[in-house]
């Protein structure tokens, strides 16, 4: 593997988390309302 599909591996990774957590804290905040 290149260094630039290291990084591009590392930003989708990173991405990838980002949105598991967002939408983690979106659910919570939604429980919380009810």
């Amino acid at each position: 593997m290149s260094a630039y599909e290291i990084i591009q591996t590392i930003i989708g990774i990173n991405l990838l988390i980002v949105t598991i957590v967002g939408v983690c804290i979106s659910a919570l905040k939604k429980d919380n309302k009810k």
